[in-house]
């Protein structure tokens, strides 16, 4: 069921284009304000702790309610949930064409890590509470990096958000640069990912330092997106998918076989 709530999810938003069109961050924004005015003068509202505070309420609601439906309404109802929220938080259609010419393809490699691949591992990984948990920690970062000015407590959060991210980053991350080395070109990139194997961080480096070397381009290279290398992008990503979506039906094959 992992392999065909992931499909149907791409399948809806890459070849149909039925996208979300609600602003996930801006829900998260009122979340996070309502936390910050009830916790913001406590002593957990710092560091570690405070991150805790403020993914964990919504964690454990989401978790208490998939439980609650899975139980009380059995598995179809608690796929078609879990359907509903990776189609509500992957945003895998393609790059739209009035973009060509204004983004950076770094900046669009870094989307298409986030928004696509990390939420498909988590699903697999974690199902539905593996994607609320992987979303509310990146946007926690994007919060705090949005405000013009940080308390010190909020620093300490961003650090260990930051840090946070990272560690969940770290698997996919990598197997979405080996499974681009596979789908381009292999050596340059399968070069800078066996470097990279160890520590944390560089997350916007490498999603589009490995992409564009898979590409045959410079990882040097700061280049804006025009309507040849969308199209190039878009068949990267498609190619990358494929792999995936094949790695997963084997797992399931072999699970249900099993």
């Amino acid at each position: 069921m992992t392999f065909l709530v992931i499909a149907i999810a791409l399948l809806l938003q890459r070849i149909f284009q039925i996208d979300n069109q609600i602003a996930k961050y801006d829900l998260f924004m009122t979340y996070y304000r309502w936390l910050h005015a009830r916790f913001s003068q406590s002593s957990a509202w710092s560091g570690f702790s405070g991150v805790l505070v403020a993914v964990l309420p919504g964690l454990i609601v989401f978790t208490v309610l998939m439980t609650f439906i899975l139980h009380i309404f059995g598995w179809v109802v608690y796929y078609l949930v879990s359907l509903f929220v990776v189609w509500y938080y992957m945003d895998a259609k393609p790059l739209a064409k009035d973009l060509v010419g204004e983004v950076k393809a770094d900046d669009v490699l870094l989307m298409s890590y986030q928004r696509i691949f990390a939420v498909i591992f988590w699903f697999a990984i974690l199902g539905a509470t593996g994607v609320v948990l992987y979303t509310l920690v990146a946007s926690l970062r994007i919060e705090l990096e949005s405000q013009d000015s940080l308390s010190g407590s909020e620093q300490s959060m961003l650090k260990s958000t930051t840090e946070i991210e990272a560690v969940l980053d770290w698997l996919p991350l990598r197997l979405l640069g080996l499974t681009y080395a596979l789908v381009g070109e292999f050596s340059a990139t399968f070069q800078a990912w066996s470097k990279a194997l160890a520590g944390l961080g560089r997350t916007r480096e490498y999603a589009a330092e490995w992409a564009l070397l898979s590409l045959g381009y410079d990882k040097s290279e700061d280049l804006i997106v025009n309507e040849g290398l969308r199209k190039t992008i878009e068949s990267l990503i498609n190619r990358a998918l494929i792999v995936w979506l094949v790695a997963l039906a084997l797992f399931a094959f072999g699970h249900w076989v099993g």
